[in-house]
């Protein structure tokens, strides 16, 4: 077919005014989610979403220092267990391990460890394989959010949302972890006897 024709096309032309139009409309599929489509609490969240080994991929700080602290780490991985997390650390060659105590209660986790408190809040993501939470110590006036995974590595659109949802939450663009760097191995929640938390923050 010819540019000609399908320029001078009367069907083609109606077409594409069309989906013009639709994509001016309010609400449009054309349009980027709102944040209220884009920070949706997960309803309905139970342990057993959350079991398993999870790579962080990226996080959006509140802060400068803690973005440092967050580049010092070549990985951090989290298993859980039932009411237990075990969060490992990789620094270079060294692995160092950290034992969280859990509850989960619909979308809201709250994890206390060494007298410290911290709550989570597991929010809507479109990665089939992810969890996306915002997690606060008390006490801290500051507030980041996280995205782990089942894999290493997401889809643009994938990262795009976690990007839209940190700035729906006012955060800082997001740090993202390199996925070439290996992950410490996975230890039971027996092994581990030091309690952290040592979230980001040691």
């Amino acid at each position: 077919m010819s540019m000609r024709n399908v320029t001078t096309d009367p069907r083609m032309i109606l077409l594409v005014c069309s989906v013009a139009l639709l994509c001016l409309l309010p609400g449009s599929l054309c349009a980027p989610p709102t944040c209220d489509e884009l920070i949706r609490p997960l309803v309905g969240m139970t342990p057993g979403q959350a079991a398993g080994s999870w790579a962080t991929l990226a996080a959006s700080m509140t802060s400068a220092s803690d973005e440092v602290l967050l580049g010092q780490r070549d990985s951090i991985t989290f298993h859980a267990y039932d009411f237990t997390c075990i969060q490992a650390n990789r620094f270079g060659d060294e692995c160092k391990y950290y034992r969280l105590n859990v509850t989960l209660k619909d979308n809201v986790m709250t994890v206390k460890a060494m007298g410290i408190s911290m709550a989570g809040t597991f929010y809507y993501t479109s990665c089939p394989d992810c969890l996306v939470f915002t997690f606060k110590v008390e006490g801290l006036d500051s507030t980041d959010l996280y995205l782990v995974s089942k894999r290493r590595e997401l889809e643009l659109s994938e990262k795009e949302e976690f990007a839209a949802q940190a700035k729906c939450l006012n955060l800082r663009e997001p740090v993202w972890m390199d996925p070439t760097k290996p992950l410490c191995e996975r230890k039971l929640a027996e092994e581990v006897t030091v309690y952290g938390p040592d979230f980001i923050t040691e």
